[in-house]
């Protein structure tokens, strides 16, 4: 679901959104009445979750691989809203986190998929509380960010991390290949079990024409601003973060987007793939008699094609199939 319109947020704004989300992940595109800043605010919780859970990923790579994702919805903002454009966000590091990527459309919907080796849990202090060390575990690597438009060969632009921390990479990837100034903050936040407890972020943009004094807030208030997963674990919502960040600005609503974990994969997909793999591998299944198994990396669904079917998706050669 996304809807455009302006709205201020007001209490009954609030209450219709609560009602009609209630605890879903969702995207609130809000921006100031009277000044050039837009700001996206996010809850990915249940998408995270949920990308946990298909990949049995551990704390650390759930934290991270939910931040990447995270930040691909985030930069949705770059595509087409409402519309099979898509954008794909890659983290590829020299360390054990080998490469994460996550794939957004302009519906709302991503998934992810990683390749890394074992984790171990890294903390580090801030202030009195105890995070996980992001930054530290990433290392060095770089960004990837691929925009598919439908039209042309799809835009790709790659960035040096400039800290690991992801939010901070994104931003930098946005003032380097976008020449868009912002600022960037995604989180997951993990429970004393290993579980995602809560995931999301923000996107603030000042616009053209935003004064040096109005930019100056905004990184003023950026840097005060608890970490986002703190607001969430506080029951805070994407509306009521967004008002936080454009307090004193009159905050308008100008859209919503409906955000959720979902992999377009299918059967026939995976027939067109599989019609383009070389002739000689399909040959020895059939020739072995052997059923060729596919796993998609997006959401672990798994597909079985048999050597029936194998000769069928060969084309009208003379093969014959196995008795």
């Amino acid at each position: 679901m996304l809807k455009r319109f302006v709205k201020p947020i007001d209490e009954q704004v609030k209450k219709d959104l609560k009602e009609y989300f209630g605890p879903g992940d969702y995207m609130v595109t809000a921006v100031a009445k009277d000044e050039p800043i837009r700001v996206y605010t996010l809850k990915a919780t249940q998408a995270v979750r949920h990308a946990q859970m298909i990949h049995g990923l551990s704390p650390m790579l759930a934290a991270v691989a939910g931040r990447v994702m995270c930040g691909a919805l985030l930069l949705s903002s770059l595509i087409k809203h409402a519309s099979n454009q898509k954008l794909m966000l890659k983290l590829e590091t020299e360390g054990d986190i080998k490469s994460v990527v996550a794939e957004v459309d302009g519906f709302g919907n991503v998934r992810c998929m990683v390749n890394s080796g074992h984790i171990p849990v890294k903390t580090r202090m801030e202030g009195e509380r105890k995070k996980l060390d992001i930054g530290g575990v990433v290392g060095r690597g770089r960004l990837v960010v691929v925009k598919d438009i439908g039209v042309g060969e799809p835009y790709t632009g790659v960035v040096p991390l400039v800290s690991g921390e992801i939010g901070e990479d994104i931003a930098y990837y946005l003032w380097k290949s976008e020449q868009i100034p912002s600022a960037v903050a995604v989180g997951v936040l993990v429970d004393e079990r290993g579980l995602v407890k809560e995931a999301g972020g923000y996107l603030v943009q000042p616009l053209g024409g935003a004064s040096p004094k109005v930019v100056e807030e905004m990184e003023r208030r950026v840097k005060s601003m608890p970490s986002v997963t703190s607001l969430l674990d506080a029951g805070k919502r994407p509306e009521e973060i967004a008002q936080m960040l454009l307090e004193g600005m009159e905050p308008h609503l100008v859209g919503l987007k409906e955000v959720k974990y979902f992999c377009p994969c299918n059967r026939r997909l995976l027939e067109v793939l599989i019609a383009g793999y070389p002739e000689e591998e399909l040959e020895e299944f059939i020739k072995e008699n052997r059923p060729l198994e596919i796993e998609c990396n997006f959401c672990r669904k798994k597909y079985t094609f048999s050597p029936q079917e194998l000769v069928r998706l060969l084309g009208p050669d003379d093969k014959k199939a196995p008795h």
